[in-house]
């Protein structure tokens, strides 16, 4: 099977057992010929695969892997000024909390082109939800996400290779994702000229294996398993 059906096929049959074993949603990310967004279980922030390159007629791929902290989660002040600054700006990101019944976020529903049931036994548009839940949905507007630098919220990169019907991973990431500013961060603030990252400072310091390997352990330990299982 090719990446897209293995990790395709591996949510539908996760969800279709509910939520509660790690995943509270997923969607498509549409700004990417592949791509998802990952709510996890405990995980106050927002997790993002987008292709990057795919080889080997589709049985190896390459992801950016980012993670989105939430606002008041303390790893954000370590991402550089601009990723900081972005993160509170309402204009680019949706802090609202999640609607259920919205199936751009619906936990099953956003897998695409693959009927399935939920668990009441109704199709998928049969179903109900609750209005809104206390999770944000805390992911770049759509409109916005189009035009992003890349590499903004980049914590690595993750391999997927399923050339022998075993889906494997690898993590291509550091310890810390450390990035210097040459000349310096300085911000207009009331009138008053603030410096934020001295000359030749350290503007990110993001712990891209701890953020990672949280990850990537909840695609092998839970989310890929379930394929054995067909």
């Amino acid at each position: 099977m090719t990446v897209d059906e293995a990790l395709t096929q591996s949510l539908l049959l996760f969800m279709q057992k509910g939520k509660g074993n790690g995943l509270e949603y997923v969607s498509r990310s549409h700004t990417a010929g592949m791509g998802w967004y990952y709510w996890l279980h405990g995980v106050p922030g927002v997790y993002e695969i987008e292709l990057n390159e795919l080889y080997k007629e589709g049985k190896e791929a390459k992801f950016y892997l980012r993670y989105y902290p939430d606002t008041e989660e303390e790893v954000l002040e370590n991402y550089s000024v601009q990723e900081q600054i972005l993160r509170f700006n309402d204009q680019f990101f949706n802090d609202n909390a999640i609607r259920e019944e919205d199936h751009e976020i619906c936990p099953c529903c956003t897998v695409p082109d693959m009927e399935h049931l939920h668990g009441d036994g109704e199709g998928c548009h049969h179903h109900h939800h609750k209005a809104e839940t206390n999770r944000k949905v805390g992911i770049p507007i759509l409109a916005e996400k189009f035009n992003m630098n890349k590499k903004l919220y980049t914590i690595g990169m993750l391999c997927v290779n399923t050339e022998d019907e075993a889906v494997k991973l690898y993590l291509d990431t550091m310890e810390r994702l450390v990035e210097i500013s040459e000349k310096g961060i300085r911000f207009t603030l009331n009138g008053q000229d603030v410096e934020l990252v001295p000359p030749g400072g350290i503007d990110r310091n993001v712990p891209g294996m701890e953020l990672g390997k949280r990850f990537v352990s909840f695609l092998q330990e839970k989310l890929i398993p379930v394929l054995n299982e067909m």
